[in-house]
């Protein structure tokens, strides 16, 4: 600025050509004093663009103060209007908010209304089928003791008018007795096989669920062999009548039952037949025949024969029944506490002089008793329930666990007796494959892998369903570890048939252990522990002796059973498989045989 300022000032004044000086007169000092300093034209012509300059910087900066001023008032004006518009949006959302909480409200509220009116209905459409369910089992019981009584009185009076005048009843003349009223619940089971309903204090007894399975079992062969139809809903009655109790079980629930026992509804050309699939009564007929080539004529094992399995009880494991005062509350803790879980084998055999082959061995002639080191009993794990294996001992159990105690298992036995017959059920964890195979559960990539190791072409278009049809024509023998591991030692390892715990000797120890310990009631996990302890110490050889001649009645009932009736094939019956999609309302007319 400056430069450019002098540069102005170079240009706009002229030269002025120096001038001679010329002598002046002098002068005294106080008129020299007295006179103004001259200035020359070029520090004015400065001082006028000084001046100038000046006046336009204070004037631009008055300008730019101004705008600055503007500018501070429009910023203002806008933040003013940006609080405004936020302060109206925060209000706006707010009272949405308000709004959509309202009829969120509003919309519970609707719905549990809706809930509560929807169970009050289904309270009354239960109570009302309630007792329509009641009035029709009780008039058709009124029906049917009415019927007998109009028959016995036919009956007695058709006697009457046949017997001469004077001559005495025969005892074939008796007075007609409804059958309702003194017959049995187990009426229908043969003496064999009949379950006692009473304790020696009388009372009623209390069934497992393997108990009614062995029941439910029994009752449609007799009544088949009776040759009597049969329906789910007469076997829920016949279950009732077994358990005295008033309320049956509902027909559905006993329609799964039926299944998850493995039978199933096959049509034939006139009637229906209730039974079991031709793979399970050629299993339990193979085991049968297994266990009886181990017999002698006097049903003695000729090789010692092991029954292993587990179990478990609980702390608050008490007995069914208990006295009581006036207002029969019985007062028992919540839950049933802690659990000890049991692993055992137990053996029976001949004397040692005794088994030979010979015949001079008695019926009688026969030691029972728990293997050597084979009982392991443990604390429960305490987890989160998963699944219904965690609800017994097979949540607590694993294949390596088993295996490694059937391993010690193996070499006491063969040491200790020699060559056994080891028989236990078919848990998961004790038929751990060492080859397996593909099934429905294994992946595509996993399938085409076991194809190309096992050398099979197949398609790559070709699906999972196709695939394992390849598997199928493919699949090797099941190889189980356990059956190494018996074979290893020189046993021989048989499992027994599903859902036949009567064929278990066992069974009926765990029954007898739990009894005791639910007549003294264990205190805390330590005291169960001990209890159990103590009680597996008590089974006498007597008790095994006992047990082993009662499973024989049931192996002796199921042997009769496979000689008399013949087997339905699966393949008859698979296109028929669907009776608890479509026969609820056909029960009436439906027509239910057994037959293995």
């Amino acid at each position: 600025m400056q430069l450019n300022q002098q540069m102005l000032l170079s240009l706009a004044i002229p030269k002025i050509p120096r001038r001679v000086a010329r002598p002046t007169p002098p002068r005294d000092a106080a008129a020299i004093n007295a006179e103004p300093p001259r200035r020359s034209e070029r520090q004015c012509v400065k001082r006028h663009y000084r001046k100038a300059a000046a006046a336009e910087a204070e004037q631009r900066r008055q300008q730019q103060e101004r705008a600055d001023a503007t500018a501070q008032l429009e910023r203002r004006r806008l933040k003013r209007e940006r609080d405004a518009a936020v302060v109206v949006e925060q209000e706006q959302r707010r009272l949405t908010r308000q709004k959509l909480k309202r009829a969120q409200e509003l919309a519970r509220e609707e719905k549990t209304l809706s809930q509560l009116t929807w169970q009050l209905q289904q309270s009354l459409e239960h109570v009302k089928n309630e007792r329509q369910s009641q009035w029709s089992v009780e008039r058709a019981e009124r029906e049917r003791q009415l019927q007998w009584s109009l028959e016995g009185a036919e009956i007695e009076r058709q006697r009457q008018l046949k017997r001469p005048k004077g001559e005495p009843p025969s005892p074939l003349d008796l007075p007609f007795v409804n059958p309702a009223e003194t017959a049995s619940p187990f009426s229908g089971i043969v003496p064999a096989m009949s379950i006692d309903t009473t304790t020696k204090r009388g009372g009623r007894k209390k069934y497992t669920a393997l108990e009614i399975r062995s029941v439910i079992r029994q009752f449609v062969i007799d009544e088949n062999e009776a040759t009597r139809p049969i329906t789910a809903a007469i076997i829920a009655s016949h279950v009732a009548k077994v358990l005295q109790k008033e309320k049956l079980i509902p027909v559905r629930s006993m329609r799964r039952l039926l299944r998850r026992m493995g039978l199933f509804h096959i049509r034939g050309k006139n009637r229906n037949y209730l039974a079991e699939r031709e793979h399970n009564v050629v299993f339990r007929a193979a085991y049968l025949q297994k266990k009886l080539d181990n017999r002698d004529s006097n049903k003695n094992p000729v090789r010692p024969e092991v029954f292993l399995d587990e179990s478990y009880v609980n702390v608050n494991h008490v007995a069914g029944k208990t006295w009581l005062t006036e207002d029969k509350v019985r007062k028992s803790k919540s839950g049933r506490g802690p659990r000890i879980c049991i692993v055992a084998a137990g053996i029976i055999t001949c004397p040692a002089n005794l088994c030979d082959g010979s015949s001079t061995r008695a019926r009688n002639d026969i030691q029972g008793a728990f293997v050597e080191g084979s009982i392991v009993h443990w604390n429960s794990a305490s987890k989160k329930r998963k699944s219904a294996d965690d609800d017994d001992y097979h949540g607590n159990f694993n294949a390596e666990l088993f295996e490694s105690w059937f391993e010690k298992l193996c070499a006491t036995l063969e040491v200790k007796h020699g060559p056994c017959n080891i028989h236990m059920d078919g848990a998961s964890y004790h038929k751990r494959l060492t080859n397996p195979s593909p099934n429905k559960s294994w992946l595509k990539p996993a399938i085409q892998n076991w194809l190309e190791d096992h050398g099979i072409l197949y398609e790559p278009r070709d699906v999972i369903a196709q695939l394992l049809e390849r598997v199928n024509l493919h699949r090797p023998v099941p190889i189980y570890e356990a059956q190494k591991t018996a074979t290893k030692h020189g046993h021989l390892l048989y499992f027994t048939p599903p859902y036949h715990p009567e064929l278990q000797p066992i069974e009926l120890v765990w029954g007898l252990i739990k009894n005791r310990i639910a007549l003294n009631r264990a205190s805390n996990a330590t005291d169960l522990n001990k209890k159990v302890a103590e009680e597996l110490g008590k089974v006498t050889p007597e008790n095994w002796c006992k047990y082993y001649r009662h499973v024989q009645k049931f192996e002796n009932k199921y042997l009769k059973a496979l000689d008399d009736c013949p087997l339905i094939s699966d393949v008859e019956g698979s296109e028929e498989e669907g009776e608890d999609a479509d026969s609820s309302d056909e029960e009436d007319d439906e027509v239910i045989h057994y037959s293995f």
